[in-house]
């Protein structure tokens, strides 16, 4: 919350040129101040061995192999095996799709390594070999690999990898992913999400990669059911459900190229003089839209990010918010910070403290608010590497609760699912088929994160932009971190993007955005007319299209919420406490 005072304003017209030339003045030597600082501070750094001292060159090779799983097609094995050995575009950005989500599988394997081992492979080239067709096994098999270089300073790149001091040095690491990235959720359940420092729960199968770990067994912290019920060992549900696989990662390091650095060199331009937040608008743009039953007790409803509890229809999103400047934003020892600041909030629910103020969300429409978003922060924490390039470190100490802050040229990620990732749009009017609207977000809106160059040790009053005294979570205005700002940084800590809303639906009902098939998958499919049953009776159905499914109430649900479902055959299914179910229907092959 922001406390707003009265403030005066005069306008002196026989003064206003020698105020506007003190101003200049004042504002060329704070600029010069904040360059002379921020220059001794990265100074610093190097003679401490920090990470821009060096530059190295990483000859990288991601080899991976995806199994497309056709073993459950039954009688459409041969259509569905056509579509996918075939090389028209549509199949060809599906492969590639599916191939960058297998990938990302590594990512807790990756990032979260200690030490991290960030992998650019969202820059490095795609290359598929031939696919083959495993008759055994009834699967399509697609070898690919990605190449390119890492570029990152040597100090950080040997703290990851040792090995590879030497110029000339080699070595090779192996990840497992699962053979086929389509459908985890609903193969694998809980059995290989770790959901360390997330609250229980929150798993679905659109941001399963985020969770995968295949070291997940029965006694291993942060791998368990919400409900407490055991679970398999994962790599005994991954064999048995999906398949195993393997990425071999292969590096080299080579002589320091400028022709090579300078073409693999990727992310979001270095702003010079300080830490500069901003949001990754092509992120903020994957949204989508489903549906959600909140209890009463909720921690959604405790943390006012629904209008109430019961099934409510959300727009959810991914927040990314890279640190683009050549400093880090570091909290530090958030214990101390709790004391110290009044920026922290404790969360009952998720047994964390949560950053007051990190970012806010809306539903806009002509520049307007048409619906808020309420933002909550978990933790501020470096979960990716926004950039490849000799001045990004390699590594990142700020990856815990416990100590908070992101990298220079790293990003913090927020993925679609969590609780507070969203706008609540059950009460939104929509008056045509479909609507377009703009989702904005605003990271750092209250000015309590440094963006310029920190004094990590001295905290001042927090102040708006207009000068007025923020007020924490305890109703005691709030400190923060001493800093040198650069006002222009400010600049980009907003970005809007067009979202298109349906009058009903979901992304359940929504057209696939790659080739999927049969019963399991979350898109394509139609929605029939809401029905009425009588609690507790045993229903018959005939199938309404090659696969049915039957939802709880009267909005479309994914595959782990629905009722019954098959691909061809008569459902049967016991009705729900909710006396009335909803009938989805599609084609088996969605294209």
């Amino acid at each position: 919350m922001i406390s707003y005072t009265p403030s005066d304003m005069r306008n002196d017209r026989t003064t206003s040129k020698s105020v506007k030339f003190i101003v200049i003045v004042v504002a060329f030597v704070a600029r010069v101040a904040l360059k002379s600082w921020a220059l001794l501070q990265i100074q610093q750094r190097e003679g401490a061995g920090g990470s821009r001292a060096g530059a190295a060159l990483v000859e990288t090779t991601v080899s991976g192999r995806l199994e497309i799983d056709l073993s459950d097609t039954g009688p459409r094995l041969q259509a569905v095996r056509a579509a996918f050995l075939s090389d028209d575009e549509a199949v060809k950005k599906s492969v590639e799709s599916l191939i960058r989500r297998q990938v990302f599988t590594s990512y807790l394997q990756t990032i979260f390594r200690d030490p991290a081992l960030p992998l650019p492979t969202d820059h490095m080239t795609l290359t598929i070999a031939e696919k083959k067709y495993d008759e055994r096994r009834k699967r399509l098999v697609i070898p690919y690999s990605l190449t390119g270089y890492i570029v990152a300073p040597t100090d950080s790149f040997v703290e990851s990898v040792p090995d590879l001091e030497e110029i000339g040095a080699e070595t090779a690491e192996t990840f497992i992913v699962p053979a086929d990235p389509r459908h985890l959720f609903q193969r694998l359940g809980y059995a290989c999400a770790n959901q360390d420092e997330i609250p229980r729960g929150l798993v679905d199968d659109g941001n399963y990669g985020n969770y995968f770990d295949p070291t997940c067994a029965p006694g291993v912290a942060d791998c368990t059911h919400p409900s407490g019920e055991p679970l398999e060992p994962c790599l005994d549900v991954l064999n048995r459900e999906n398949g195993v696989a393997a990425l071999a990662v292969r590096m080299k390091r080579v002589p320091y190229d400028e022709g090579l650095v300078s073409k693999w060199t990727s992310g979001p331009p270095t702003s010079e003089g300080g830490s500069d937040l901003t949001v990754d608008a092509e992120k903020l743009a994957e949204y989508d839209i489903v549906y959600r039953n909140f209890a009463p007790d909720s921690c959604a409803i405790a943390e006012d990010c629904v209008g109430g509890p019961g099934v409510r229809r959300l727009l959810r999103f991914r927040a990314v918010t890279p640190n683009v400047g050549d400093m880090d934003v570091a909290f530090g020892d958030v214990n101390r910070l709790i004391e110290n600041t009044d920026q922290f909030v404790w969360s009952a629910c998720h047994k964390h403290y949560h950053f007051n103020g990190y970012g806010q969300f809306a539903l806009e429409r002509g520049g307007k608010p048409v619906l808020p978003g309420a933002k909550q922060s978990f933790c501020v924490e470096s979960t990716g590497r926004a950039r490849n390039s000799a001045d990004t470190p390699f590594t990142a100490p700020y990856q815990a609760c416990v100590n908070q802050g992101i990298v220079a040229g790293w990003e913090d990620e927020y993925f679609a699912g969590l609780d507070c990732q969203w706008i609540d749009i059950t009460d939104l009017a929509i008056e045509d088929e479909e609507e377009r609207f703009q989702l904005s977000m605003e990271v750092n809106p209250l000015r309590l994160l440094c963006e310029g160059v920190p004094d990590p040790d001295k905290y001042v009053p927090a102040l708006d932009e207009h000068g007025i005294p923020v007020v924490g979570p305890s109703g005691k205005p709030a400190l923060k971190q001493a800093c040198v700002v650069d006002p222009t940084f400010y600049e980009n800590n907003k970005v809007v993007v067009d979202v298109t809303i349906p009058k009903t639906g979901s992304s359940v009902t929504a057209a696939c955005p790659i080739i999927d098939f049969g019963g399991l998958r979350n898109c394509g499919w139609g929605m029939g007319t809401s029905r009425i049953c009588t609690p507790g009776n045993p229903m018959w159905i005939m199938p309404l299209g090659e696969v049915t499914r039957v939802c709880p109430g009267t909005t479309p649900c994914p595959q782990d919420e629905a009722l019954a479902g098959s691909a061809g055959a008569a459902l049967t299914f016991t009705c729900p406490a909710t006396g009335n179910y909803l009938v989805l229907f599609g084609p088996y092959l969605t294209r």
